[in-house]
């Protein structure tokens, strides 16, 4: 059995590392082309100013095969030598395709705390209307990642919250994929070890990250739980080898079908797919209650309620039909009807009441 694992080669986190953006740029290209969202450009351009020999676009609002073809055009024109992607998970993910595909070096900047996408080897691409598409796993993992906890302190709460949902998947799923007794070894040791770090730092920190967020301030827990979310997650992700996501992220694709919530949030949405796995398991009141704790004081989400507070039974079946239909609800080694996951969400939004 052969394994094989990308790893990025630079990850710096601390105030104002993003200042040190023109130095990488030099060292890799040094022609950039800087994509990202409006907001993430600006915030960027804000904090380090504009560097030489450098380009900036927008990088289309959603990680789509148009919107990458589209970037690699111009990337093409441009004759660019390195990729900056800036911003969030679908803009993260939109320039580490456009590098790969073009042999370029790439550059992530987080503006948000949402997700570890920042680290990983992987593209979630959405059809150009936002449902969700299919996982693009990508031969290489960043060159340079810049977690600026400046620049992150500053970023709205909820896209912290995002991605505290997150990463406390990487335990609730790799945990539900572990149904056997077989004895961890090698990767998947580091994999069951770096799962129950990023649980344990959330647990800790999680509440006093979200208040450091709300005072414009970093922390040391902001700054444990940054680690948590991009490096150690990651990190997980990176080592698991074969699938390492079950019905959390299932959830969060089928949600995506309906328009209302396609922006909501990747992390948010899989935080509340976490609560559903716990039901889906049959895990005590006791212990979901606990969980349900956890989400509630990290700020996700723990009723359909707060996802949309209008579903109707045909909008909410879809849902459930559009879950079970994803790859990542097959991994589970129990079988999941739609009665039984509408009967867990119901479980999780009963018990969340009780909170």
């Amino acid at each position: 059995m052969s394994v094989e694992f990308h790893f990025p080669a630079h990850y710096h986190r601390g105030p104002d590392v993003a200042q040190q953006l023109a130095k990488y740029c030099q060292q890799l290209g040094p022609k950039a082309m800087v994509l990202g969202g409006h907001t993430a450009l600006k915030v960027l351009k804000e904090h380090v100013g504009e560097i030489a020999n450098a380009s900036y676009h927008w990088f289309g609002g959603v990680c789509s095969i148009n919107n990458i073809n589209k970037l690699k055009a111009i990337a093409e024109t441009e004759q660019a030598q390195v990729i900056v992607a800036v911003g969030g998970g679908k803009a993260l993910d939109t320039g580490k395709a456009v590098a790969v595909e073009m042999g370029l070096p790439i550059i992530t900047i987080p503006t948000i705390a949402a997700t570890c996408a920042a680290v990983t080897p992987l593209s979630i691409r959405y059809l150009d209307n936002g449902h969700f598409l299919d996982l693009y796993h990508l031969p290489s993992a960043p060159q340079v990642i810049l977690v600026d906890t400046a620049i992150l302190a500053r970023s709205p709460q909820r896209w912290l919250a995002a991605g505290l949902g997150d990463t406390l998947a990487k335990l609730y799923e790799y945990r539900s994929l572990r149904h056997d007794n077989s004895i961890v070894i090698g990767d998947k040791k580091l994999t069951a070890f770096t799962s129950q770090l990023c649980f344990d730092l959330i647990q800790t920190y999680g509440a006093d990250a979200c208040h450091a967020l709300n005072q414009g301030q970093s922390n040391e827990a902001l700054e444990q739980v940054v680690d948590a979310i991009m490096l150690y997650a990651g990190m997980t992700s990176l080592m698991a080898s074969g699938a390492h996501a079950t019905i959390a992220h299932g959830l969060f694709e089928g949600l995506t079908v309906n328009d209302d919530v396609r922006e909501f949030g990747h992390g948010l949405l899989v935080g509340y797919g976490n609560l559903v796995l716990l039901a889906l398991e049959q895990r005590s009141d006791d212990e979901l209650i606990e969980a349900i704790q956890l989400a509630k004081d990290c700020q996700i989400p723990t009723t359909l309620a707060e996802i949309k507070p209008d579903w109707s039974e045909a909008e909410l079946d879809e849902v459930y039909q559009a879950t079970l239909a994803t790859p990542d609800a097959q991994l589970l080694p129990f079988k999941v009807t739609i009665e039984s996951l509408a009967q867990a969400c119901q479980r999780v939004d009963a018990l969340s009441s009780r909170v």
